[in-house]
């Protein structure tokens, strides 16, 4: 079966998505995340000539490239380091399916379901880190703050059933420019 390494990025980051919001192995996870944003770090520069990975790549220097790479490297290497330990961080594995959404979305204009839930997700918990601009309406700003606090106080499975039904609303319902996976 034919497949461009386009479509398999997708198909690798889709997969670590199902798999983390069904509360699956983070390592693999991290790994299929980490494999799929490298392939689309490397392919984004032959296909878009807008300078956007230079910045990304800026941005991950400044956040530090070491820690960025530490745990893909420790879970695909043991030559140099068959004792080594690490400690994986969810957060870690978050940010490279976060940028991995990232490049898919510049390269092809569009999301699968997957990460269409993923990315409503992470902005539903972490509004702050995505700069949203705020509701012109008080009232319904106050609402979606209230809303964001009662989400953030939430056990991990109440917040990981939201995940879930994301992807089962954007699956049923997906945007003209969302592939159908």
């Amino acid at each position: 079966m034919p497949i461009t390494k386009l479509e398999a990025a997708q198909r690798q980051l889709d997969c670590a998505i199902r798999l983390y919001i069904n509360s699956e192995d983070l390592l693999a996870v991290h790994t299929l995340s980490r494999a799929a944003f490298r392939v689309l770090y490397d392919i984004y520069p032959t296909h878009r000539g807008d300078g956007f990975s230079t910045n990304l790549a800026a941005f991950i220097e400044a956040t530090g490239w070491k820690r960025f790479n530490e745990a893909a490297n420790f879970l695909k290497h043991a030559d140099k380091d068959p004792a080594a330990q690490t400690d994986v961080q969810e957060t870690d594995t978050q940010m490279g399916i976060g940028f991995g959404i990232v490049l898919y979305r510049r390269l092809t204009q569009s999301s699968s379901p997957e990460m269409m839930a993923f990315d409503t997700w992470m902005k539903a918990l972490h509004p702050e880190k995505f700069m949203i601009p705020p509701d012109p309406d008080p009232d319904i700003e106050q609402l979606s703050r209230e809303g964001i606090v009662i989400l953030k106080a939430s056990p991990r499975e109440a917040q990981l059933l939201l995940a879930k039904s994301l992807l089962t609303f954007f699956r049923e319902h997906p945007y003209p420019s969302t592939p159908s996976a």
